[in-house]
């Protein structure tokens, strides 16, 4: 894991898991997590903005209200995360797997979701127009908000 100081210097941790880690408001601005285990860690209200994520476990972990722009988040597993009212603008969530997900208030403008498992998730966001779900798999149990359409925007329905 990489973690770049306010002063820009680069700090380089060997971590594998920071399974249940309460991180709540910390900055981790431009983080390099990928692979890390980040299972049930507290990230409320954190600076994730530019970090990367790819391929780590989120699963249950708390992301509400943290800022997330432009960060990375390819394939991965998000099940059950909270991310309420956080804001990934512009963020890859593509192959990720959000299974019953809440992103509730959440503001995804110009996010991506290619190929993202989005089934039984709380997709009540704002700004769901600017998104990118193409080939997003969804369910019935899928929240969307009043009007919203997924498979105009390029997601796939399936049955589970």
């Amino acid at each position: 894991m990489s973690i770049e100081c306010e002063t820009g210097e680069v700090v380089h941790l060997q971590v594998d898991t920071l399974e249940k880690a309460d991180l709540k408001g910390y900055n981790l601005h431009r983080a390099i997590l990928s692979g890390v285990n980040l299972r049930a860690a507290n990230l409320q209200k954190a600076d994730l903005r530019g970090a990367i994520f790819d391929d780590a476990s989120l699963a249950e972990a708390d992301l509400s209200e943290s800022r997330m722009m432009n960060s990375w988040l390819r394939n991965a597993d998000l099940t059950g995360a909270i991310l309420t009212k956080a804001r990934p603008i512009a963020t890859d969530f593509d192959g990720a797997n959000l299974t019953k997900a809440n992103l509730e208030g959440a503001d995804i403008a110009w996010a991506s979701f290619k190929a993202a498992n989005l089934c039984d998730a709380n997709m009540l966001c704002k700004r769901l127009e600017e998104a990118n779900f193409e080939g997003a798999f969804y369910n019935l149990r899928t929240l969307w908000p009043r009007g919203f359409d997924p498979s105009k925007k390029g997601a796939i329905l399936v049955n589970s």
